[in-house]
């Protein structure tokens, strides 16, 4: 099969070596619970073999969350099957899991012997994304800077040593920072609140139900505590997200029925005392799927505009049709109003258009976008390609100096903005933008170019 792989070594359905890596690392970790309850022999010969080859593929991908992964949940699951057998025996594990890995997040930090086998360079990244999402907390702790805008104003908050670099991102990559930035305390409260109850619900049943039944509620728990240690390392891909929701919804469901069982409210009881009201007994209620089904449809009809512009706009992008320009033309107005009010589909359409030559359109459209999202870094630079590509240079400027105030590090576009200065004779403008391409990149090729360009 010839497939095109552009970094991943491996063959996988999520789109990234990382995330294959850390979803297999928690099958791997399924598989040994499977192996440690199972009594059929076939089967626990067939859990070996199966981790064998999950390890062996976790290697092959070069990336170091699964590995993480498979240490802590294997660690995890010995340390409370030891402790099953005999409490002794799951202390002394506990104390040698807690010793051996000091060293291994010692490494991480790039410390410690091994540092050289376990330090990464986009761990160092990854820092300055998450001080770039705290910095952009401070300044907007309520409400955050707006959903999914993280990458349009990245270089505002961004640590000076990534602003150097030219390394952007559109992702804290970490999920809690990720939403404490765009979306403020409103949307990270009501998240680590419902993490929140699943986990201490899943620590109520471990405590109160018999030892018969904690095992497979503590398998359950390290499976959803995997999926929620890859999100403090990683972005919210769709797979891994999917599948914590559904681990967590499986923990506090199991965790729910076993505190129901009399074993555990006999614990309970004997500890709090009688009770002396009578709850609702065993009577189904029908509001949360009620409420849930509510939520699905409006959820449904909220995303299916968006899910039916995306499809057209990757279709039109492949050509799948061989359209000639004008009716590929004809096909972008079209798929523009399908959903004309939202700023994305309007920069999306707009790129298309201005694939194929057609200017007058792209920045008609990529205007109509900067109306619509004031602060779209992406529709600003469309409409200014747009004017540019017309050798319209005055026209452009207003959208390259937008740009400039959204990027005061983008040397592209100070570069660019230079040369429409230049083009319109406005030399003193062009100075100015030239001496801040010297601050930004001193002593560098470019800086001596933005110097000779601004001497007209």
């Amino acid at each position: 099969i010839k497939w095109n792989l552009l970094y991943s070594p491996v063959v996988g359905t999520l789109g990234n070596p990382d995330f294959v890596s850390a979803m297999l690392g928690v099958c791997a970790i399924a598989t040994l619970w499977m192996g440690l309850i199972d009594k059929k022999a076939i089967l626990r010969i067939t859990a070996g073999l199966l981790i064998a080859l999950e390890l062996l593929v976790i290697r092959r991908t070069n990336s170091m969350q699964g590995i993480l992964i498979v240490g802590f949940g294997f660690s995890a699951l010995a340390i409370a099957f030891l402790w099953s057998k005999k409490r002794r025996m799951g202390q002394l594990a506990l104390g040698i899991g807690l010793v051996c890995s000091s060293p291994v997040l010692l490494g991480l930090l790039n410390k410690g012997p091994f540092a050289e086998h376990l330090y990464r360079g986009s761990i160092q990244s990854r820092i300055d994304y998450w001080h770039a999402a705290i910095s952009m907390f401070q300044a907007h702790p309520l409400l955050g800077i707006g959903l999914d805008r993280l990458g349009e104003s990245y270089w505002q908050y961004a640590p000076q040593i990534q602003i150097v670099a030219n390394q952007g991102t559109d992702n804290a990559h970490n999920v809690f920072l990720q939403l404490l930035a765009t979306g403020g305390l409103v949307v990270l409260i009501p998240y680590v609140t419902l993490i929140g109850v699943i986990f201490f619900t899943a620590i109520k049943a471990i405590v109160s139900v018999s030892e018969k039944f904690r095992f497979e509620l503590i398998a359950l728990l390290v499976i959803w505590s995997s999926f929620l240690l890859i999100s403090t390392i990683s972005i919210d891909t769709l797979g891994v997200a999917v599948w914590f929701w559904i681990s967590g919804g499986a923990l506090y469901s199991l965790s729910s029925r076993r505190l129901k069982e009399p074993e555990a409210v006999a614990k309970k009881r004997s500890k709090v005392g009688p009770q002396t009201r009578r709850g609702m007994g065993n009577r189904p209620s029908y509001l949360s799927p009620t409420v849930s089904s509510a939520l699905v449809l409006i959820v449904f009809f909220l995303v299916f505009p968006a899910w039916r512009s995306s499809l057209a706009i990757q279709d039109l992008q492949r050509n799948r049709s061989g359209l000639d320009q004008s009716k590929y033309i004809s096909k972008t107005l079209e798929i523009s109003n399908m959903w004309p009010k939202n700023p994305q589909t309007l920069i999306a359409t707009s790129d298309l258009a201005l694939r194929t030559g057609d200017t007058v359109t792209a920045k008609r459209l990529a205007i109509e976008a900067t109306k619509r999202d004031p602060r779209s870094y992406n529709a600003r630079l469309l409409a200014g390609i747009a004017f540019e590509k017309e050798l319209n240079y005055g026209g452009a400027i207003p959208f390259r100096a937008a740009l400039f105030r959204l990027n005061p590090w983008g040397v592209d576009n100070m570069m660019q903005l230079l040369k429409d200065y230049v083009a319109v004779r406005d030399l003193e403008k062009a100075r100015t933008v030239s001496v801040r391409v010297s601050q930004v990149r001193p002593n560098s090729d470019v800086a001596r170019e933005a110097a000779l360009l601004a001497k007209g």
